[in-house]
């Protein structure tokens, strides 16, 4: 089993112990001797392995159709010049990191 299967396994474990309604402490101790986590400290358990939501996107589908055919029609122009064509309320990489989604 290598890291990342060993660090999800973990997690689900971690996660499921919490959802049994045990204490943070409680699972701190129950997956203590984890390599490479202060496994004493229960901040570390749950900012490593609580459950996260993803970041919202800025910009629809919609948008990101209309900035890829933008780039496709001029690729020589550059993200702030498509932006400001747009009228996209969002900065110059949002416009930039569309193309590598």
């Amino acid at each position: 089993m290598n890291t990342t299967q060993q660090r999800l396994t973990t997690r689900g474990q971690i996660i499921a112990l919490r959802e049994e309604g045990l204490t943070v402490m409680s699972v701190c101790h129950s997956v203590n001797g984890i390599s490479g986590y202060d496994t004493g400290d229960p901040k570390t358990i749950l900012c490593l392995f609580s459950e996260r939501r993803p970041r919202p996107r800025l910009t629809t589908k919609d948008e990101d159709a209309v900035i890829i055919a933008a780039i496709q029609n001029n690729p020589f122009s550059n993200a702030v010049a498509i932006r400001e064509v747009l009228h996209l309320d969002v900065c110059a990489q949002t416009v930039s990191q569309v193309t590598f989604a």
